[in-house]
């Protein structure tokens, strides 16, 4: 079913996906991945045999479902590598997607890769990648000589003690990186085809992007939440007027990125990644600074373990360092700059 679904069909997709994502709180990545799993949703987006073969849109709900309940798996990492999994690698798209194991994914790094002796040798270290330390398969970029980006899937088992744990930005879903040193990758693992990467890329900034909003609206709707019931001088505190204005510009700013995440999910095929990085560029600008106000907002109480709203910003910031908002934005500033030059038509 690749149809834009009706607004019927994601309410009753989101009803089953907020009960998934609930029956998950408090359960191992391990635990969680197997009781998704067996709901159907880290296959979604995958082509049949191996999942569903749904249209994206599908994907929104379980992201905002997860999202609201600080889901401590790599979801949007899994979703946006189901389709790429199923084409190139069916066996592990078959584990993963079953949920009887983890994958997480690096979206940036320094690994490089050569041919040597009939396998893909790797040296470098991966950009930070999600619950680091409970996943079986890791997908990392690397760069294949001159000829250009690709991607690996390595078996975390082979090596994980060069896992590093990185820091505790992300305390919902700790991250690490991995050192390579001559590391053996068999070829079937290693993905060059260009439609194939850029189809990945496409679904990883339109997903990732949609993971953005969806913590700034969380945050935004706890700040809410808060101000409408706090006074302050005898008055409600929403009812102060600079308040109102954060609140709408905020609001302002999440409506307009989801016109482009919805734009994004239309385009055809051959315009998809570069209406994904208009989205996702979008998102990485402006979903920060909401998720800072909404902290604001709550005084002191916004870095206590009771008010979560820090929570949502330590997940914005690591996966905007993680993708490279600077990267997206150029590609967009590119294009505008090449379209603004070309001649008109006579």
């Amino acid at each position: 079913m690749n149809e834009h679904p009706s607004a019927a069909e994601l309410q009753d997709f989101a009803t089953s996906a907020a009960r998934a994502c609930e029956a998950c709180q408090g359960l191992s990545p391990k635990a969680a991945a197997q009781r998704l799993g067996a709901d159907g949703l880290l296959g979604l987006l995958a082509p049949e045999p191996h999942g569903l073969g749904l249209h994206r849109a599908f994907a929104r709900p379980v992201i905002a479902a997860a999202a609201a309940r600080r889901l401590g798996f790599p979801l949007v990492e899994t979703l946006a590598a189901s389709s790429l999994l199923a084409a190139a690698a069916p066996s592990i798209a078959e584990a993963v997607l079953s949920g009887h194991e983890v994958l997480t994914a690096a979206r940036a790094g320094s690994v490089s890769a050569a041919w040597a002796d009939g396998a893909m040798v790797l040296n470098g270290i991966t950009g930070e990648f999600p619950m680091a330390l409970d996943a079986h398969w890791l997908l990392t970029p690397v760069m294949h000589g001159t000829a250009g980006p690709a991607l690996a899937i390595v078996d975390l088992a082979a090596v994980g003690h060069e896992v590093e744990p990185r820091g505790e930005l992300d305390i919902d879903r700790p991250r690490g990186a991995l050192r390579f040193t001559d590391h053996r990758l068999p070829p079937s693992r290693f993905i060059d085809q260009g439609e194939l990467l850029s189809a990945h890329r496409a679904d990883d900034l339109l997903l990732s992007a949609n993971d953005l909003h969806e913590c700034a609206r969380s945050a935004l709707d706890l700040a809410l939440a808060h101000v409408s019931a706090r006074s302050q001088f005898g008055r409600k505190l929403v009812s102060f007027q600079a308040l109102r204005h954060d609140l709408a510009r905020a609001r302002m700013g999440l409506e307009n990125g989801e016109r482009l995440i919805e734009q994004a999910l239309a385009a055809s095929p051959d315009a998809a990644l570069a209406a994904a990085e208009l989205a996702y560029a979008h998102a990485a600008a402006v979903t920060p600074g909401i998720a800072e106000m909404a902290l604001q907002m709550h005084g002191g109480m916004g870095f206590t373990w009771d008010v979560p709203t820090h929570f949502y910003l330590r997940r914005i910031r690591a996966q905007v360092a993680s993708l490279g908002a600077a990267e997206a934005r150029d590609r967009v500033a590119e294009r505008a700059i090449a379209q603004a030059l070309a001649p008109l038509p006579a």
